[in-house]
């Protein structure tokens, strides 16, 4: 009878631990889930950032074609 009670005993303490680091494992991807959603928007103001620089880089690429151009024909 009494290791029976033991054995109990040892199997609710090991649901409970189970149920408490299950808990802990959904607070951290909560938390995780948090972060990859602000990693994610900084990730794209980095992105947009980029692609303003590439188009002004393009732009300033084509002035520069018509400056050559119109340097050879003053020549």
């Amino acid at each position: 009878m009494k290791i029976r009670k033991v054995v109990t005993g040892v199997v609710v303490l090991l649901v409970v631990v189970a149920v408490m680091l299950a808990g802990t494992e959904r607070i951290s991807r909560a938390q995780s889930e948090e972060q990859n959603v602000e990693v994610m928007a900084k990730l794209d103001d980095v992105l947009k950032g980029q692609q303003d620089v590439i188009k002004r880089l393009e732009e300033l690429k084509n002035e520069m074609k018509i400056l050559k151009i119109r340097v050879t024909q003053m020549q």
